[in-house]
């Protein structure tokens, strides 16, 4: 049954109907992939410019990163295809390895650092990952930026598990982002995906 207008009390929910008209607008909460891409060969980071703009007010990172040495994952944010090294503050961390409890809680405390660490001192062994889904607030509004991550990996023997939050304590716009290991490079295979949402 084809439907080109509905009418007020006019429409049976238990038909079926055919739909080709277009659909406007993002609805509130709904995830729009922006970018994905998987590594083809090593690399000293993952960086992604002009991904962040007045579209999308928060952006959801899905990451994982292969290492090529014992290494923590870190991460800073990036403006007109620089690196923002100043203003990071408040990154805490929380990990539970196999089905021991959270334990290893660090903070960075209130002076400011040069970029956010995922780990919280904890290095994901050599050739192994980890995964990371990764919340970003506001990233070119005019207020602080915030991430809030959840992680998982594998250390060769167990499951390792992370909390990671941190704030940006400047309110300039940033249009993107990248991660980096504290030794050697990303890995071929390491993969990122990043989504925009409105709330």
């Amino acid at each position: 049954m084809a439907l080109s207008k509905i009418q007020a009390e006019s429409m049976n929910l238990a038909d079926t109907y055919a739909f080709t008209g277009t659909v406007s607008g993002t609805p509130t909460g709904a995830l729009t992939k922006i970018y994905s891409n998987t590594l083809t060969s090593d690399a000293s980071w993952i960086a992604l410019d002009n991904v962040f703009s007045s579209t999308y007010h928060s952006y959801r990172i899905l990451l994982k990163y292969v290492v090529t040495a014992n290494a923590q994952i870190r991460w800073r944010l990036r403006s007109g295809g620089g690196q923002n090294v100043t203003n990071y503050w408040n990154t805490r961390h929380r990990k539970d390895q196999g089905d021991t409890a959270w334990y290893g809680y660090s903070d960075t405390g209130t002076s400011t650092i040069d970029r956010w660490d995922l780990m919280g001192g904890y290095e994901v062994p050599n050739l192994y990952h980890v995964t990371f889904a990764i919340d970003v607030i506001g990233p070119y509004s005019p207020e602080r930026t915030i991430f809030v991550a959840k992680g998982a990996g594998y250390n060769g023997s167990q499951g390792v598990f992370f909390d990671s939050y941190g704030i940006h304590n400047n309110t300039s716009n940033f249009d993107g982002f990248n991660f980096y290991a504290s030794a050697g490079n990303a890995r071929t295979d390491s993969r990122i995906e990043l989504y925009g949402y409105n709330y």
